[in-house]
């Protein structure tokens, strides 16, 4: 067991541009507290209200944040939903077929991956955890077989791509 006293804070900078600028300009940064070791960070809509939440993966924490938009580009606090061991990489897709997003992450210790499916308001139900092989690195989800649902791709460190048909219940 790893024992890790190190806060982690990720920061978030906005783009903002004008017709006639060359480069993009940056506001100053806001940090936003999440788990230990953030290694990966997705922004989509969670909540459905229209706006970029964030779901971050906290490699030491063994769990997931998620910072809920409040509409003007701040976040609310993190809430932090438990994942497998040595969450690396976060992706977020209806799985379900409900019309919310729900979060896929993948945890390279336990070997597995987390689906975590959401509640319709940017709070999600506990973790399932699906095998993935040899320390899964990064996961994706999309309709690759053309079938209507969403399938999960996931890199693995001895160099193989797995796709999985994960089908949670309706």
């Amino acid at each position: 067991m790893r024992f890790h006293n190190i806060y982690v804070i990720i920061a978030l900078v906005l783009l903002t541009t004008t017709a006639f600028a060359f480069e993009p300009l940056f506001e100053a940064n806001i940090d936003y507290r999440t788990g230990d070791d953030p290694t990966s960070v997705f922004a989509i809509d969670l909540d459905g209200d229209g706006d970029n939440d964030l779901a971050v993966a906290n490699e030491s924490t063994d769990n997931v944040s998620v910072l809920l938009n409040n509409g003007d580009g701040t976040f609310q606090a993190a809430v932090n939903y438990g994942t497998g061991d040595s969450p690396i990489s976060v992706f977020a897709i209806d799985l379900d077929g409900d019309d919310d997003n729900d979060l896929i992450v993948a945890n390279w210790v336990s070997e597995d991956v987390s689906v975590l499916l959401n509640n319709g308001d940017g709070t999600f139900q506990e973790a399932v955890n699906y095998g993935a092989g040899d320390e899964p690195r990064s996961v994706c989800a999309a309709d690759l077989d053309g079938d209507g649902d969403n399938d999960l791709a996931v890199a693995n460190h001895d160099y193989v791509l797995q796709r999985q048909y994960i089908s949670p219940s309706k």
